[in-house]
């Protein structure tokens, strides 16, 4: 395939982005989940190819915050995308996409990534089960009440977080707080994900850091359904990271029979601060580094990039 240039698109947050952004705060304001960037990017190459289903999603990088201006109204998205070729085989198709909001004077990018495409969710090689460890209970420090990243709602379907020092292991369960059904007509778990990308924090010791991802080098989708069909279909996955794996980072969602369904590769994450289990208290200075994290923009806030 050529490269070729697709329309550069703007794109509406919808009521049902606006929901789970006003369950997900940062510095206590309604911040778009990273997640939910990446189903922006994906509805907008999905447009152009119908017929077609979200493989992987790769070297991603977010750049900057999507929040409400000043006066409440919600910035508009757009989307640039280019068709590549060589990325991908068996007749797949691989999209650049950057994303970013309007301002006064020009854009600011966002989020920049690449959307691989193929006819259907690649399944994983038959015989994968994974052996989930225990590990020592914990609590998500992104559910609480001080946290610069303070989760409600719907993101509080993580439960159980335990970790062992080599692996972060919890549950993505549906409990108090139903997921949304206008997360339908979603294309991307963006729940299941967001839980996931926060088992990252089960780290087994006494100190829990709360971080906002910088990017990742991989997504597979080893299934096409979103949160509504894998809480109807499925139910209860189990979220695991393995910290120290040969490859690098690795985190994935299994199903009941132990088959992934969701992988991520190499999380880079900005650390904000750290929740001390033993007394509650937080911390904004690295007790390992004494490196202090900074208030700002994604690109200044948390001084410290881990993987």
């Amino acid at each position: 395939m050529t490269p070729f240039a697709l329309p550069d698109t703007t794109l509406r947050i919808t009521d049902a982005d606006r929901a789970l952004m006003d369950c997900h705060l940062v510095d206590g304001l309604p911040t778009l989940p990273g997640t939910v960037i990446l189903e922006l990017a994906v509805r907008r190459v999905l447009a152009a190819y119908s017929g077609l289903s979200v493989t992987a999603i790769s070297d991603v990088r977010f750049g900057r915050y999507i929040r409400a201006r000043a006066d409440g109204r919600l910035p508009d998205v757009w989307v640039t995308a280019e068709a590549r070729t060589g990325r991908t085989s068996h007749g797949s198709v691989t999209v650049a996409v950057t994303l970013g909001t309007t301002a006064l004077v020009g854009r600011s990018e966002c989020a920049r990534m690449f959307v691989d495409l193929g006819p259907e969710a690649p399944q994983i090689p038959a015989g994968v089960r994974r052996t989930v460890p225990s590990g020592s209970a914990s609590v998500d420090p992104y559910q609480q009440p001080d946290s610069p990243v303070r989760l409600r709602g719907p993101f509080t379907a993580l439960v159980e977080p335990r970790g062992d020092g080599q692996h972060g292991v919890a549950t993505f369960r549906v409990g108090a707080s139903p997921i949304p059904q206008t997360l339908q007509t979603f294309r991307l778990p963006v729940l299941a994900l967001d839980c996931l990308i926060r088992t990252w924090a089960q780290t087994g010791g006494d100190l829990l850091p709360v971080a906002v991802p910088t990017g990742m080098a991989r997504i597979d989708f080893f299934t096409g359904l979103n949160d509504v069909d894998i809480n109807r279909r499925i139910g209860e996955l189990t979220l695991l990271h393995q910290q120290q794996h040969a490859a690098g980072s690795i985190l994935e969602a299994i199903d009941p029979s132990g088959q992934p369904i969701l992988r991520i590769r190499d999380l880079r994450m900005h650390e904000l601060a750290w929740l001390r289990l033993r007394d509650g208290k937080w911390l904004y200075t690295n007790p390992n580094e004494q490196q202090a994290t900074s208030q700002g923009s994604l690109s200044q806030h948390g001084r410290r990039v881990v993987s």
